[in-house]
């Protein structure tokens, strides 16, 4: 067996365990996004620029965003002018998608004279169902198919594809539930 031969069954089989894993998880999301919204949040603040990355989730919707602040170097910045995560998140629930718990893609981007910042945001909001359908097409597919894997694998191995007897002895009828075997058929 080749290299080839053998790696891309081991890749399969990661790939539908990461895929179960993932429809496990969003499953999991969507329950508790019902009851709790959650954030995960990463800011970085240097010289002139702020960004933030994360996610969010409420009433069965993930929300995905990138947060991007740019202050003049004009302005000299105080230490409360930069916004945070806090700050970021109260912005996210006035302006956009997530205080209207709506799906979609929205880009915005809007500008501060007064105080010298541009501001950029990108957010997507994506149905936990959608996720879940997306991530479940992998395992429905192996699960359909197991049976009939199951058969050729018995008929390969010349036993029964009922009840797995080996027929090598009585290649027409199992002995063991009666069926008829697929040879004489």
């Amino acid at each position: 067996m080749t290299l080839v031969g053998r790696v891309r069954p081991l890749m399969r089989a990661i790939l539908l365990l990461a895929s179960l894993l993932l429809m496990v998880l969003s499953i999991i999301g969507w329950m508790r996004s019902r009851s709790i919204a959650d954030r995960i949040s990463r800011t970085y603040a240097s010289g002139v620029h702020e960004r933030s990355w994360g996610f969010t989730h409420t009433n069965g919707l993930l929300f995905l965003y990138y947060f991007h602040r740019e202050f003049t170097p004009f302005v000299t910045l105080v230490g409360d002018q930069r916004l945070g995560d806090v700050g970021i998140m109260q912005l996210l629930r006035v302006r956009t998608l997530l205080g209207r718990a709506q799906p979609g893609v929205q880009r915005n981007y809007w500008q501060s004279d007064s105080t010298g910042t541009k501001t950029s945001l990108i957010m997507i909001g994506l149905p936990y169902w959608l996720l879940v359908l997306l991530f479940g097409i992998a395992p429905v597919w192996w699960a359909i198919g197991w049976d009939r894997r199951r058969i050729g694998r018995c008929r390969a191995a010349g036993c029964c594809t009922r009840c797995g007897y080996d027929l090598r002895a009585s290649p027409d009828r199992c002995p063991e539930c009666g069926a008829i075997s697929g040879a004489s058929r």
